[in-house]
């Protein structure tokens, strides 16, 4: 590593130079340096040379325009010769949790609690590894949505964009406003043109059932008294977009089951128009994978898994040779391999595919006692009385999509 005593004083003195114009920026930014030495983050440096390899390490201030307090950043990007910090430093594991992980293992059992961490890491004992901060409980009721009207092609995106649903428990809801802003969208209206006739009264309609999500309460705690279970998944697509959804089953006697959604997922059909079968396996696709990640992170025992789709043509795909498919179908299939195996898919007619409901318009009574949150009626009675494959679902077929070998006598 080269010599960092001169870049990082040039970095010193520009930012006395900064601070010499701008008083607050100068108060705040002397608070931080102070407040490292009192709680012993950090200390004066000594005066005398040393022989020891050393980084002088530049620092900066962060400023928010909505936030008055100042953060100090320290640059080890900084670069000297070419070289910085980050060069020669190990790059480690990726220890940073998903936020749908957090929230899946926050539902597990039947005590939570959330604190607020501060200052971590800026002085830290590995030797003693113990963290002490204050617990606290607490549910925050926050309001999705504040429309103004008539609304832009901006406001209507700033909106539908702004609605953050990590775990996609209100996914029936949120993709149609979606699939509103893709129609506006094709239409081709400026950023700041009004939205046309038809849009805005689905806007309206949108906007008022956003408004009833705030209303809505569901059992945090998935497994109450249980540390294993099953997880169903069901997937669905129509043409305007495509969904999955996660339950997890636990046995409360015989003839008896309790039924909780974990997450879901939908996915806004795209512009160019394909297949209602290829659409099927994009959310085959998505059920997948969202599966795959719960698995990752809950730290519940899972029985089994078992994914339900009402396609018989998807179905037909996956019991088939990845091979023998167009290009399209069979990345998929392989990916679908990846993640699930055939005796893991099943059929479920329609009427009781539960993520039908976030592929069509949002249901009339949205609340907590609807299907979605609770999954189908027939997950909560013993395995008989399940759905089963009639001979027409069973039967094969390549949907166009079968790729064959022409002899061309040559």
């Amino acid at each position: 590593m080269p010599e960092s005593y001169d870049t990082a004083m040039r970095r010193l003195r520009s930012i006395e130079k900064k601070l010499s114009k701008n008083d607050n920026l100068k108060r705040e930014y002397c608070e931080q340096i102070n407040n490292l030495l009192k709680n012993g983050y950090a200390e004066p440096a000594p005066n005398q040379s040393t022989s020891e390899r050393l980084w002088y390490l530049p620092h900066f201030a962060v400023t928010h325009p909505q936030k008055k307090k100042v953060r100090l950043v320290f640059d080890a990007a900084a670069r000297t010769n070419g070289k910085c910090l980050n060069d020669a430093l190990l790059t480690g594991p990726d220890l940073i949790r998903s936020l749908l992980g957090v929230l899946v293992r926050f539902r597990q059992g039947r005590v939570a609690v959330s604190a607020d961490i501060k200052e971590m890491f800026l002085r830290w004992d590995i030797n003693n590894d113990a963290l002490g901060f204050n617990l606290g409980l607490r549910n925050t009721p926050t309001e999705v949505l504040e429309t103004s009207l008539p609304p832009t092609k901006r406001q209507v995106t700033s909106a539908v964009m702004s609605v953050f649903d990590p775990l996609g428990l209100a996914s029936p809801v949120l993709i149609t406003g979606k699939c509103m802003l893709q129609d506006i969208w094709r239409s081709g209206i400026d950023w700041d043109e009004t939205i046309e006739a038809d849009a805005h009264k689905k806007w309206l309609k949108w906007v008022n059932d956003i408004k009833k999500l705030a209303s809505i309460r569901i059992p945090r705690c998935i497994s109450p008294g249980h540390t294993e279970g099953e997880l169903h998944v069901f997937v669905d697509a129509s043409e305007k977009s495509y969904a999955a959804a996660v339950y997890w089953r636990i046995k409360l006697s015989e003839h008896e089951s309790a039924v909780s959604l974990i997450a879901g997922k939908a996915r806004v059909a795209p512009l160019k128009v394909i297949s209602i079968p290829r659409l099927e396996l994009q959310a085959a696709l998505l059920g997948a994978r969202l599966a795959s990640s719960i698995l990752t992170e809950i730290e519940l025992n899972v029985t089994r898994k078992i994914f339900w789709t009402d396609s018989r043509t998807v179905l037909s795909w996956i019991r088939s040779d990845p091979r023998s498919f167009k290009p399209f179908v069979a990345h998929r299939l392989a990916e679908l391999e990846e993640h699930t195996t055939v005796k893991c898919w099943r059929w479920v007619p329609t009427k009781l595919n539960v993520a039908d409901d976030a592929t069509r318009d949002p249901p009339t009574h949205f609340d907590e006692t609807h299907r979605w949150f609770h999954g189908p009626d027939f997950l909560r009675k013993s395995e008989d009385e399940w759905p089963q494959e009639t001979v027409e679902s069973e039967r094969p077929t390549g949907g166009g999509e079968i790729m064959y070998d022409v002899d061309t006598g040559q």
